[in-house]
């Protein structure tokens, strides 16, 4: 029903005088939330606007150093607008960045998931970080340790369920279980809880062709426990 106001709410089946004074607000505010969240990812998948072509998850393709300072940034902001840092740009652009390496808002504006909008609201931003990130060395990604803590904190029981759906994936690919998703993969999964796409290429190990190939049946996996 997506009810917008407290009376629309009270329409909803068991929404009380008791409950919707007590949690009301709350629940409006969550949804206006999620009905945001949804715009900006329906947005995202525009025709035009296209998952790169390159698989940018290899490490020989982009800066990671780089990369992780545009992170930061983007969980800056994210923060201060109380949205998934996806909302802001997914780490695909993210990555593009770092292989483009723009200097202007026109060159910046030719990477993945940049549109008008978020160039005109972030633009500037972003472009600063990358004008200054010429000289950051390229590193690698398993060198570093800045989200070693999120495999640490995983769902043993979810992460059987993904284990065992990509075990299934690997024998009917004749693939070994590591070449769908690695174990780190399917550990993040299980903390980051991803519903959508994006959010679930924000998991390390999640490039544009895993996500296009594997993405749906994982995504469901997920959904159906939590």
């Amino acid at each position: 029903l997506k009810p917008r106001s407290l009376d629309e709410l009270a329409t909803c089946h068991g929404v009380g005088k008791s409950k919707l004074s007590r949690y009301g607000e709350r629940v409006l505010a969550a949804l206006s939330d999620a009905e945001r969240i949804k715009t900006s990812a329906v947005a995202a998948q525009d025709a035009e606007q296209r998952r790169p072509a390159k698989e940018l998850a290899d490490v020989r393709d982009y800066n990671y150093g780089l990369f992780q300072r545009l992170k930061a940034l983007r969980l800056e902001i994210a923060v201060a607008e109380d949205v998934p840092p996806h909302v802001v740009f997914n780490k695909f652009s993210l990555q593009e960045m770092t292989v483009n390496h723009p200097q202007t808002l026109d060159a910046l504006g030719e990477c993945y998931g940049v549109d008008e909008e978020k160039l005109e609201r972030y633009g500037q931003r972003f472009l600063t970080v990358l004008q200054a990130g010429e000289g950051i060395p390229e590193i690698a990604e398993d060198t570093c340790d800045t989200e070693s803590d999120l495999a640490e904190r995983y769902d043993p029981a979810l992460f059987a369920k993904l284990e065992a759906l990509r075990l299934e994936i690997a024998e009917a690919e004749e693939l070994s279980p590591s070449a769908v998703f690695p174990d780190r993969t399917l550990k993040e999964m299980t903390v980051l809880l991803p519903l959508t796409p994006d959010a679930l290429a924000e998991c390390s190990g999640v490039g544009p062709r895993k996500l296009e190939r594997y993405g749906d049946r994982f995504l469901e996996g997920i959904r159906t426990s939590t």
